[in-house]
C-alpha cells in the first residue's frame, strides 16, 4: 500500500508537465516518425534513423538550405542508435498522432514503472534499516533535476535507459543471491535493452563490479569475471552500430572518446566536477558547457563541492559497506553524461538513483550512531536540515516549474522563429552556432530555415555594401575560441580548452583562407580577411534577393536580453555596430 502510494504521489508531482506539447527535438522525431503509409521498411527505416541528426545523407543539403551554418565541418556526424526508445514515441504518432497530452502520459506510465523499480531496488539496498528506504525513495521522487527528462518526449530514452539499468541492477542481485543462471541471462537482456534506448546504461557495468567487490566483498577476479558478458554486449553493441554508420564525429555537441580521446579528457575535467556537484545537491546550476563567458567560478566551486561531499559520505561511511558502494555508483553513474556539451540537470536521472540512496544511508548511518561526536551530531543536524529543506521546496517547485518549458533556453529560439511564418529569418550573428530550429528542419511545413551568418562573442561591425551585399568586420574575428574569452577576462587557462565552453572548433573548419567561398540557397559567403591564427575578421556575403526583399528579417542576438531583436539594416556605404558580449 506504502509502495502504490508513492508511486502515485511521484506520478502525480509531474502532471502540470502534460500539457507542454512539443519541445525541440520532438519536432524532429515527428518529422522522422509520423509516416502516411505504414510498411516494413517504413516502420524500420524511421525507427532506426529517428534520431540520426545529421549523416553524410543530409548534411550537405541541411548546410544548403540554411538548417546547417555555413561554416560547419564537411564531415560532422550526428547520427545516434536508439532504436527502442523512438519505436515508443512510433507508437505516439500512430496512436495519437496529434493529441500530444497522451504522449505526455505516455511518458509518465514509463516514468511510474521507473519508480515501481526504484522502489524494489531501495528496498534491496536497505533491508538491514527498511525504514530508511522510504527516505531515499521521498529523495528521488523529489528531486527537481528529473523534470526535463519527463517534461521532453525526445528525453524519454533517459527514462527507459534508468529503467532498464534499475531492472539490470534487481537481476544481478538477484543473481549473486541465487546464482541463477535465468536471472543473469534477463540481466544482460535489460542491459541490451538499455543501449537499444540510450547510452547511460553503460554505467551499469561498473556499478555491478562495485557492487560485488565493495559490498558482497567478492574478489576482484570473481567480480570483473560476472560483468565480462555485459562488456561483450556493450562492446559488440558499439562495433555494429558503428559499421553501420552511427556515431557523433567532427563536433562538441557529444565527445565520444572512441572518435576524440583527448577532447573528452578535456572535456571530462571540465565537465564531471559540475554533473557531479549537481547530482550530489539536486540543485540546477543553470550552466552549459558552451556557455560564451566560460565561467570558471563554477567550475572551480563545482570541484570544490564534489570534493566535500566525497570526503564526507566516504568518512560518514567508511564502515559502512552500501554507503561505500553508493558513493561509488554515484560518481561513476555520472561519467557517461560526460559525452553531452549540455551539462543540465536532464542527464542526471540515472546518477539521482544513487545519490538519493546515498543521502539515506549516509543520514542512516549517523543517526543509528549509539555514540556521536559533536563533529558527527553537527553533521547529522545539518543533513537532517537540508533534506527537510529539499522535501518541503521541492514539491512546491515541481508542481509550480512543471508547466514551464524545462529545457535549454536556445531550444526556445525555434518557437520565436517560426511565427515569422513565411520570412527567411536571417541570424546577423549568435553565441551559438547552431539554433536547433527542429519545427523548419523536421515538419516542411514551411520552405523557409534560418540563416545564420557569423558566430561571435566580440562587437561586429556591419557594412551594406550593395542592393545584395553586406560585409561583416571583427577585430578580435568571428567564431571565437574560449581562449580568447579567459584572455579577455584575465582567467587562467590552464584547463580550458575548445572542448570545454563552447561548441568548440570542430565544428568549423580550423584553419579560415583568404577568398574561401561558400554558398547556399540564399547566399555566397566569401573569407574576405584572415588573422594570424586564420580566425576570420571579414566576411562578405552576396544574396539572392535585395536585402530590402520582404522574404528576408533581419535578427541579431541581444545579450542583455538573451533573444533575437529586429535589425533594420543601414543605407548602402553606411554600417551599424551589433554589441558583443565582450569587448
Amino acid at each position: 500500500m506504502i509502495s502504490f502510494l508513492f508511486v502515485l504521489f511521484g506520478t502525480a508531482l509531474y502532471i502540470p508537465t502534460i500539457f507542454l506539447g512539443l519541445l525541440s527535438d520532438d519536432f524532429f522525431l515527428r518529422g522522422h516518425l509520423e509516416i502516411d503509409k505504414i510498411t516494413t521498411f517504413n516502420v524500420l527505416n524511421a525507427i532506426n534513423s529517428a534520431f540520426s541528426f545529421i549523416t553524410e545523407a543530409n548534411r550537405l543539403e541541411g548546410m544548403r538550405v540554411g538548417i546547417l551554418p555555413w561554416w560547419s565541418d564537411p564531415q560532422v556526424t550526428v547520427n545516434i542508435y536508439r532504436p527502442l526508445a523512438a519505436l515508443t514515441q512510433f507508437l505516439d504518432y500512430q496512436l495519437w498522432p496529434s493529441n500530444f497530452l497522451y504522449m505526455h502520459i505516455h511518458s509518465l506510465v514509463w516514468y511510474s514503472i521507473l519508480l515501481v523499480a526504484i522502489l524494489s531496488l531501495y528496498r534491496k539496498f536497505f533491508s538491514n534499516t527498511k525504514h530508511f528506504y522510504l527516505l531515499a525513495a521521498l529523495l528521488f521522487i523529489f528531486d527537481k533535476t528529473h523534470l526535463s527528462s519527463i517534461s521532453w518526449l525526445a528525453n524519454r530514452n533517459d527514462l527507459l535507459s534508468s529503467l532498464f539499468l534499475t531492472a539490470t541492477l534487481l537481476c544481478y542481485i538477484q543473481y549473486f543471491k541465487l546464482k541463477n543462471k535465468i536471472i543473469f541471462a534477463l540481466a544482460q537482456t535489460f542491459i541490451l535493452a538499455g543501449l537499444l534506448s540510450s547510452e547511460g546504461i553503460v554505467a551499469v557495468i561498473p556499478i555491478v563490479f562495485f557492487y560485488s567487490c565493495v559490498y558482497l566483498k567478492n574478489s576482484i577476479k570473481t567480480s570483473i569475471k560476472v560483468v565480462i558478458p555485459s562488456l561483450v554486449i556493450f562492446f559488440s553493441f558499439r562495433l555494429i552500430t558503428a559499421f553501420f554508420g552511427y556515431k557523433v564525429a567532427h563536433t562538441g555537441f557529444f565527445m565520444d572518446p572512441t572518435q576524440n580521446l583527448v577532447g573528452y579528457i578535456q572535456a571530462f575535467i571540465i565537465r564531471y566536477p559540475i554533473l557531479l556537484a549537481q547530482s550530489f545537491t539536486a540543485i540546477d546550476f543553470h550552466y552549459f558547457d558552451f556557455s560564451p563567458l566560460g565561467n570558471n567560478y563554477i567550475w572551480i566551486g563545482s570541484l570544490f563541492l564534489s570534493l566535500f561531499f566525497i570526503i564526507l559520505f566516504y568518512r560518514v561511511n567508511s564502515k559502512n559497506r552500501l554507503g561505500k558502494f553508493l558513493l561509488l555508483a554515484s560518481m561513476v553513474s555520472a561519467v557517461p553524461f560526460v559525452s553531452s556539451f549540455d551539462l543540465s540537470p536532464r542527464n542526471l536521472m540515472i546518477p539521482s538513483i544513487f545519490t538519493a540512496a546515498l543521502i539515506s544511508t549516509t543520514f542512516s548511518s549517523l543517526w543509528l550512531k549509539s555514540k556521536r561526536s559533536f563533529i558527527e551530531s553537527g553533521l547529522l543536524i545539518t543533513i537532517g536540515l537540508a533534506i527537510l529543506v529539499r522535501l518541503l521546496i521541492s514539491p512546491v517547485d515541481l508542481i509550480s516549474e512543471g508547466k514551464k518549458v524545462q529545457i535549454p533556453t536556445w531550444f526556445t529560439y525555434s518557437q520565436k522563429l517560426y511565427q515569422l511564418k513565411n520570412k527567411v529569418p536571417v541570424i546577423v550573428t549568435t553565441p551559438f552556432g547552431y539554433v536547433f530550429d527542429s519545427e523548419f528542419i523536421a515538419t516542411n511545413k514551411s520552405k523557409n530555415t534560418y540563416r545564420i551568418l557569423s558566430s561571435s562573442l566580440f562587437d561586429i561591425e556591419l557594412t551594406v555594401t550593395g542592393l545584395q551585399t553586406i560585409e561583416l568586420s571583427s577585430e578580435q574575428g568571428f567564431f571565437n575560441l574560449p581562449q580568447d574569452v579567459h584572455k579577455q577576462n584575465g582567467l587562467s587557462n590552464l584547463f580550458y580548452s575548445t572542448a570545454a565552453f563552447n561548441i568548440g572548433s570542430s565544428d568549423f573548419p580550423i584553419n579560415f583562407k583568404n577568398g574561401q567561398t561558400v554558398a547556399n540557397d540564399d547566399f555566397k559567403v566569401v573569407v574576405k580577411e584572415v588573422n594570424s591564427a586564420q580566425v576570420p575578421t571579414i566576411l562578405q556575403f552576396t544574396f539572392t534577393k535585395a536585402l530590402s526583399d520582404n522574404k528576408y528579417s533581419w535578427l541579431t542576438y541581444n545579450w542583455n536580453t538573451q533573444t533575437f531583436d529586429q535589425v533594420i539594416l543601414p543605407e548602402i556605404n553606411q554600417s551599424i555596430l551589433i554589441m558583443g558580449v565582450l569587448k
